[in-house]
């Protein structure tokens, strides 16, 4: 008789802990549902857009919009400065330009900043060198070819005395 009891109490707790998982479960797919159809609620004129193809870019768009896409850079911290090349990379998309490299330079101890020529097209370096607002003195030409980048930014110790740096400060990190 015991044994029977305690095998009725054993089925009655599982049957509980069932009926707890089921719960569980079925509030789980409820928020799921209600988010999704919040969700939907509040982005319906992008969705709309989106399926509509009214805003569809054509590549001449996308260059008006940003002009130097063609213009591969690397960005390269040549001081020392923790984050200091993310964040001129950062201010560099920003302006439009196609940044495929971050990182640090040879050394670390450049006086001054510099911009490096990689290819044999000077234009390209010239629209660098107005966007970070420097004189034409700066740029070394250093053309590689089969090198992977056209301008090659080399952030020097006055990276402080650049006109752009309360610029690049300003800039948030989701570039």
């Amino acid at each position: 008789m015991v044994t029977r009891r305690r095998s009725l109490e054993s089925a009655h707790v599982q049957k509980w802990l069932l009926n707890l998982v089921i719960f569980c479960l079925s509030v789980v797919i409820i928020g799921f549902i209600f988010s999704m159809v919040s969700r939907y609620a509040s982005n319906r004129t992008k969705v709309d857009l989106a399926t509509t193809g009214k805003f569809e870019l054509t590549p001449e768009d996308l260059l008006l919009e940003k002009p130097f896409l063609d213009i591969k850079i690397e960005v390269l911290n040549g001081c020392g400065v923790n984050g200091l090349a993310h964040k001129f990379s950062n201010y560099l998309r920003k302006e439009g330009f196609d940044v495929l490299y971050v990182g640090n330079a040879d050394r670390l101890n450049y006086e001054k900043t510099l911009i490096l020529n990689r290819s044999s097209d000077i234009k390209k370096c010239n629209e660098v060198v107005k966007a970070l607002k420097l004189n034409e003195k700066r740029i070394i030409n250093r053309p590689q070819s089969g090198y992977r980048v056209d301008v090659s930014i080399i952030l020097g110790k006055d990276y402080k005395d650049l006109a752009v740096y309360r610029d690049v400060l300003s800039i948030s990190e989701e570039f």
